[in-house]
């Protein structure tokens, strides 16, 4: 059997990377598409179209986002959700949807307003792969919050953004 040529990349073949899987086919990586569709979970909730037991759990928030001028702040968008802390299993709870509030209130303002959760979900997929398109090495760590926010690659990049304005 023949490799496929250059032109006609096939996913089957090793030298596909997650990269081209990406771009060329709007594949993303498993954790990625695992990442969106939670994150549109909390979506359906802020919209209030899922059942009640979860929109309990993840509620809008209350306060006006960017009351404090910080350069964090200066790019929240209006849809916040309120950050549940956890007492006990922090590291368990960090890790599940609740953990995922952190990254949705730091989403831009293009992706948080999307009017529905197939919109919202195709807009998280259209910023991963901006992020590649850009050269970004940390792409597949774009929607993951596991990691700290405070370098989180969202708030870097809009930090340089403004040292370049």
């Amino acid at each position: 059997m023949s490799h496929p040529s250059c032109l006609e990349p096939e996913l089957s073949h090793p030298s596909c990377l997650a990269t081209e899987a990406l771009i060329n086919f709007k594949l993303a990586p498993l954790a990625v598409r695992r990442r969106i569709a939670i994150l549109g979970v909390l979506h359906r909730c802020l919209l209030q179209q899922g059942p009640t037991q979860l929109l309990n759990f993840f509620d809008r928030s209350r306060n006006a986002p960017g009351y404090y001028r910080t350069r964090a702040s200066v790019r929240s968008h209006s849809n916040q959700l309120v950050e549940r802390n956890a007492e006990y299993q922090p590291v368990l709870y960090q890790r599940s949807a609740f953990g995922a509030t952190r990254i949705y209130n730091i989403l831009p303002q293009w992706v948080a307003l999307s009017p529905s959760v197939s919109a919202f979900q195709k807009n998280l997929q259209k910023l991963v792969r901006h992020r590649v398109e850009a050269g970004r090495e940390d792409w597949a760590d774009t929607l993951d919050w596991t990691h700290s926010t405070c370098g989180h690659p969202f708030i870097y990049d809009h930090i340089c953004r403004l040292q370049h304005m």
